[in-house]
């Protein structure tokens, strides 16, 4: 059966981040989806990125933080994502979403699971928009 990695950024377990873009969630929530529903596999907490140099938003450096982190993933999704979602794009596919649920999210993904399957095999990449 084919699986896809996502990681949704969020405020809490069940609320989608509503302020601030993927890189500044609070908390991250690793899933396995299918064509029938999504499984948790983990969560894990915001990125500690080294503080001793401040990295603001579209640093290359933070990009590479990010990539490593979340190395292994297919998919990722957020309200907004910041300036570096054009460096994510070659790794990742990118979903906005315009839900506050989690729940919601997920049932969404799993209704495009075949468009966002073909989106992750295409050379070039956009965002999607979906819900």
């Amino acid at each position: 059966m084919k699986k896809l990695k996502i990681v949704i950024a969020c405020d809490s377990d069940d609320i989608i981040k509503s302020k601030g873009h993927f890189g500044d969630a609070d908390l991250y929530q690793f899933f396995d989806l299918t064509i029938d529903g999504a499984i948790l596999n983990k969560s894990m907490p915001k990125l500690e990125i080294n503080q001793e140099k401040h990295i603001k938003g579209g640093d290359p450096l933070k990009a590479g933080a990010m990539k490593s982190f979340l190395a292994g993933n297919d998919v990722l999704v957020a309200r907004q994502f910041g300036q570096n979602m054009k460096r994510m794009l070659d790794d990742f596919v990118c979903i906005i979403i315009r839900k506050d649920s989690v729940d919601e999210a997920l049932e969404i993904l799993k209704n495009n699971f075949n468009s966002i399957l073909e989106h992750k095999n295409k050379e070039t990449r956009k965002h999607l928009l979906l819900g």
